[in-house]
């Protein structure tokens, strides 16, 4: 490997730069194992993800006598469960109407108020301010059923209406 980096340094710096993310570049150069190479990148990814998805704590690792087995936690299922979101169907708000998610979870419940954030994102709400979030479409009945299984229902409040000034753009 480290002949085929010098011999694609000595054509170009561009060239180096490429083969770092299309290690077939270095094909040319004399290094014949582009497989390994990929596949060792592939298992560093996948490690990556179970590292932030343990620390994140929606899986939980258990060492056995072959290896490593993983499960989903309790907050893992519900963010499992909480991709049902396709099957609901949200109506849009009439213009200048919003739908307005406010929560203040308290820090012992921070994996929950990160998964929560997560779903509004991913459902399509713009962040106001730091625990304010906005979505012109109505999304009441699907997280009404989320807060329940999150366990944060006592601190989320959900309320619709019309922002005056500034006018939002989502």
């Amino acid at each position: 490997m480290t002949d085929a980096v010098l011999n694609a340094v000595a054509d170009g710096i561009e060239i180096l730069e490429y083969s770092v993310y299309k290690p077939g570049a270095l094909m040319r150069y004399g290094y014949p194992f582009i497989k390994e190479v990929e596949n060792e990148r592939a298992r560093r990814q996948m490690r990556s993800a179970a590292w932030r998805l343990k620390r994140k704590g929606y899986i939980e690792e258990k060492r056995e006598l072959r290896g490593r087995a993983f499960r989903l936690t309790e907050l893992g299922e519900k963010i499992i469960r909480s991709d049902e979101s396709a099957s609901f169907n949200p109506v849009a708000f009439p213009p200048n109407i919003f739908l307005i998610v406010s929560f203040d979870i308290p820090e012992r419940f921070k994996h929950a108020r990160q998964s929560f954030r997560t779903v509004l994102k991913t459902l399509g709400f713009r962040r106001q301010h730091l625990s304010v979030w906005i979505s012109d479409k109505d999304w009441t009945a699907y997280l009404e059923k989320m807060l329940e299984n999150l366990k944060v229902k006592d601190w989320v409040v959900l309320m619709k209406g019309e922002i005056i000034l500034p006018k939002p753009t989502l």
